[in-house]
């Protein structure tokens, strides 16, 4: 306590002076000093633009038999009309996704997909996990399906039923919180980040009411166009099962980049020789790729 910095929230039925008193209290019992001096608050960093970041690990639970892919989508907009998209964008594939790698292609026991904010910036996630796929399947399954979002969940839903889903979506948004700890927890992010938005759900509700399917379709094109497309793979490949890859990830000798290959491109592998910037390094397409196999 002598070194370190603190911020307190205090929550619940009691007044201002209540509150008051109680940090008043606790300050003198751990005798801690009021300070202005606080540390600036973390921040997201964009990811690069265009070329997917892939980072490969080998589980480090030599037992582990289970594959997992995680690709996420940054955006990097932080008007409430933004994330309101990425919400209404989100619950739409999130079904689809799962009844297609998890039902009918029974990929894994795990698949997921869903939205989540970091600071100011949002990511649309899709996760699978599977003990009988190697991860290059369930990251060329992933894409494979992301590369029909428009095609078979945007274009072809209609104005009633995007309407029933922003509507449904609203209420639930503006339902008050149940439990107390709920209304902490939001309020406390605020905090935690610094951005003490605390009429951030209020303002996202706002913009959801006047959402259009088009605004959605736009906001995916955005997300996911050749121009401003950032996108970070994430895999763990297991060393024994039936998941596990013919060779495992190489080691890393730095960030190598190539906008000029295709993103579609991205599982023709190409070793580069020991003339090129990192030694060694291996690449898939034009991946911004981050190969870790160093784990003991």
């Amino acid at each position: 306590f002598s070194q370190g910095k603190g911020v307190f929230l205090v929550q619940g039925n009691l007044d201002k002076a209540t509150a008051k008193q109680f940090l008043s209290t606790l300050s003198s019992t751990l005798e801690l000093s009021v300070t202005t001096n606080i540390p600036p608050h973390g921040r997201v960093l964009p990811l690069p633009a265009r070329t997917p970041t892939r980072l490969t690990i080998s589980s480090p639970n030599p037992q582990n038999v289970n594959s997992v892919s995680v690709l996420s989508y940054q955006s990097l907009a932080v008007d409430p009309k933004s994330h309101a998209c990425m919400n209404v964008l989100s619950k739409i594939v999130q079904e689809p996704y799962f009844d297609d790698l998890r039902t009918k292609q029974q990929l894994g026991y795990i698949v997921f997909s869903g939205s989540t904010s970091v600071y100011q910036t949002t990511k649309l996630l899709f996760i699978v996990q599977s003990s009988v796929a190697p991860v290059e399947t369930l990251t060329e399954k992933t894409l494979l399906f992301t590369d029909t979002i428009q095609s078979k969940y945007l274009d072809t839903l209609s104005d009633d039923e995007f309407n029933t889903l922003k509507n449904g979506m609203f209420d639930k948004m503006t339902d008050r919180d149940k439990k107390l700890g709920d209304e902490m927890i939001r309020n406390w992010s605020e905090i935690e980040t610094g951005e003490l938005q605390f009429d951030r759900k209020q303002r996202t509700a706002q913009a959801l009411l006047g959402l259009k399917k088009e605004d959605v379709v736009r906001f995916w094109n955005e997300l996911s166009g050749d121009s401003e497309r950032r996108v970070i793979i994430s895999e763990i490949v297991p060393l024994i099962g039936d998941a596990a890859s013919d060779a495992s990830p190489s080691k890393t000798y730095g960030l190598f980049r190539n906008d000029e290959v295709e993103f579609t491109e991205q599982f023709e592998t190409e070793n580069l020789t020991d003339s090129s910037e990192y030694p060694g390094e291996s690449r898939k397409g034009g991946m911004a790729r981050i190969g870790i196999d160093d784990i003991d």
